[in-house]
């Protein structure tokens, strides 16, 4: 995916959630998987929850459905990736 496979599709990845972020209505993610990491974002998470974090996400095994969305550079050029969710349920902890 960091080399723009899979940009604008629906991709399935499991990771390690390391660390979370949050804005008033976002949650942001960072995951570690095969020896990468990655950012995933949850808009509109204040819909589940008005405040706080889901600390008890930190260092959960999980597989999420989501939208890879690829960064490129001012050359067009894939350098990196994300994943994008809308919902909790695209979440799935093992």
């Amino acid at each position: 995916m960091k080399a723009g496979e899979g940009c604008w599709q629906w991709v399935r990845v499991e990771g390690v959630v390391r660390d979370m972020n949050r804005d008033v209505p976002n949650l942001a993610l960072s995951v570690a998987a095969e020896n990468e990491r990655f950012s995933a974002f949850i808009f509109g998470y204040e819909q589940f929850s008005r405040r706080g974090l889901p600390l008890d996400w930190l260092e959960a095994r999980i597989v999420m459905d989501a939208i890879c969305w690829t960064d490129i550079n001012d050359r067009n050029q894939a350098v990196d990736f994300h994943l994008v969710m809308g919902h909790t349920n695209q979440i799935s902890f093992l």
